[in-house]
């Protein structure tokens, strides 16, 4: 029994003699029993089929598991010979950090069948310690800090639907970004989060009447954040303004914390003083889900209304539990 049926993403994979095809089932979001993939193998590309015994090969069984929402598997072979699954997943109560890349390994049978090496209980340490070390991952950095020194823009920067380069110019260590109206919808310059408890920071100067800003965006019209402008710095949201910290220095630097869904912001004039402002955000429900679009809440940078605006040394930090 699944949430919803949403057959989709057939995949093929020849192996000894049978054409295996993998297909997605329960839709990729919803609850997080919501998806997996199954498997069924012939001889022929045109069938008949008969269904893996180890259906499903991939899902959450519950919610209490630490990935929600397992499906969309794909097989790949390793040039040593080792077989896995890529497939995605949303971390478990953060469907906020979106769709994320998982690699399992798989073992063929001895009657010619595929399922998750382990079985549905998964690996054990000493199994886990061995897939490691042959696969030779890197592991991800838990900070990131763009001082924007050099003309091109990292590939941890995008933006929805235009190159970065169209409204954002890197160099001499400052990213340099013309101003959009509101109406526009011009995208901010986006940065993927990745960790369950995060902070973000960065220098910010306005010239002419521009806003800078940093925000949380989940789309153009789900997003949050703290802007400056030449009157002080103020909290927004996409529905509403909120009152302005009176300062004429047309520069101030910004901080987020989102400390599991619940997000601080902060503000400080001189880049050792700092200030809190007085509104604290839940953002837990900023997801597909809610809004739909399969995104994340990803950190932007962003510049409004007329005029320039400069970004210096944004960073980005993971709060250790």
């Amino acid at each position: 029994v699944v949430e919803a049926y949403s057959l989709e993403g057939p995949k093929i994979t020849v192996h000894d003699g049978y054409y295996y095809l993998t297909v997605a089932v329960g839709g990729t979001a919803g609850p997080p029993t919501s998806h997996m993939a199954v498997s069924s193998r012939s001889r022929t590309p045109w069938g008949p089929w008969e269904h893996s015994p180890y259906n499903p090969i991939i899902h959450t069984e519950s919610r209490d598991e630490p990935w929600w929402s397992k499906g969309h598997a794909s097989l790949i072979d390793s040039p040593n010979g080792q077989w896995w699954m890529v497939y995605h997943a949303y971390a478990g109560g953060f469907h906020s950090l979106g769709r994320q890349t998982l690699l399992e390994p798989i073992e063929w049978t001895s009657d010619g069948w595929f399922r998750a090496a382990g079985g549905r209980e998964g690996l054990d340490q000493h199994d886990r310690q061995r897939y490691e070390g042959e696969t030779n991952v890197v592991q991800q950095g838990v900070s990131f800090r763009d001082t924007f020194a050099g003309p091109e823009l990292g590939l941890n920067w995008q933006c929805e639907g235009v190159e970065p380069s169209a409204r954002f110019r890197s160099g001499n260590h400052e990213l340099v970004a013309e101003a959009a109206s509101e109406e526009a919808k011009a995208s901010p310059l986006l940065y993927m989060a990745g960790h369950e408890r995060y902070s973000a920071e960065v220098e910010i100067i306005v010239e002419g009447p521009a806003e800078g800003r940093l925000l949380l965006y989940y789309n153009d019209a789900a997003y949050l954040g703290m802007g400056v402008n030449e009157r002080g710095v103020r909290h927004f949201r996409s529905f509403k303004g909120y009152g302005t910290m009176p300062n004429d220095q047309r520069r101030a630097f910004l901080r987020l914390v989102n400390d599991k869904h619940i997000v601080s912001f902060f503000y400080s004039f001189d880049g050792f003083e700092w200030h809190r402002y007085d509104k604290v955000v839940d953002v837990s429900g900023f997801h597909h889900n809610t809004f739909g679009g399969f995104q994340s809440l990803r950190i932007g940078l962003d510049a409004i209304g007329k005029g320039r605006v400069i970004f210096r040394n944004f960073s980005y930090n993971v709060i250790k539990s």
